[in-house]
């Protein structure tokens, strides 16, 4: 592992979207010398404010412009250098102790080489609830929320990344794919994130599905040749 990293950290921000500096704030007591979090913003340059957050942290940020979130998570994986990858959006808030149960989890599956990647719950800030993550469910529904799964960065990278011609389920099509290839899943029950909801799956419920939908056929399809 380079650096000793054993946890990349993945966050995209729109035109240096301020809204991360709660996220930032949630992190910093946590933050280890096994993590690190790779900052990909959209603009040529940051914001004063989001640069600030990387003096003499694991941070970095990465300045370029993209076409969406996805093509950032992409430009953003090429930057990781951890063992395994944990998205996270801007706004959102890691929980207390989430960064060192998710290391807890990842030692654990590593001595036991027990599984290939871990599904945690999430916490639903909008709807004030906690939503698990059942993987034995997932494909018909999404049943495990993104910012709860951690996943192998080398094994993500041997996908392709995320699907750019989606907008809003490529994180879907990418899970889709994974789990269906590395199926020893491990699951967790502490909340890791506080998440604050109304994100664009969540305000274009029926484009999500379309594409959902459409992941799903692409995907039997491959399965069927």
């Amino acid at each position: 592992m380079a650096n000793n990293i054993i946890l990349s950290i993945v966050t995209t921000l729109l035109d240096s979207d301020l809204s991360v500096e709660s996220t930032y704030e949630s992190l910093m007591p946590q933050l280890q010398t096994e993590v690190e979090w790779v900052i990909k913003n959209s603009t040529h340059k940051a914001k004063p404010e989001i640069q600030r957050m990387t003096t003499g942290r694991s941070i970095k940020v990465i300045n370029n412009p993209d076409r969406g979130l996805y093509e950032g998570l992409n430009q953003a994986l090429k930057y990781c250098e951890g063992s395994y990858i944990w998205v996270v959006g801007a706004g959102d808030k890691f929980m207390p102790g989430s960064v060192q149960a998710v290391l807890k989890a990842i030692e654990l599956i590593e001595l036991n080489e027990s599984a290939d990647s871990i599904c945690f719950p999430i916490y639903h800030r909008s709807l004030n609830r906690i939503i698990l993550s059942d993987p034995t469910k997932f494909g018909p529904n999404m049943s495990c929320p993104h910012p709860g799964v951690i996943l192998k960065t080398e094994y993500v990278r041997e996908l392709g990344g995320f699907d750019e011609r989606y907008e809003i389920a490529a994180d879907f099509d990418l899970l889709l794919k994974y789990f269906k290839r590395w199926q020893k899943i491990a699951t967790a029950p502490i909340p890791i994130i506080d998440f604050q909801g109304n994100g664009v799956s969540e305000r274009r419920v029926k484009e999500a599905a379309l594409e959902s939908d459409l992941a799903r056929a692409r995907f039997e399809r491959t399965q069927n040749l």
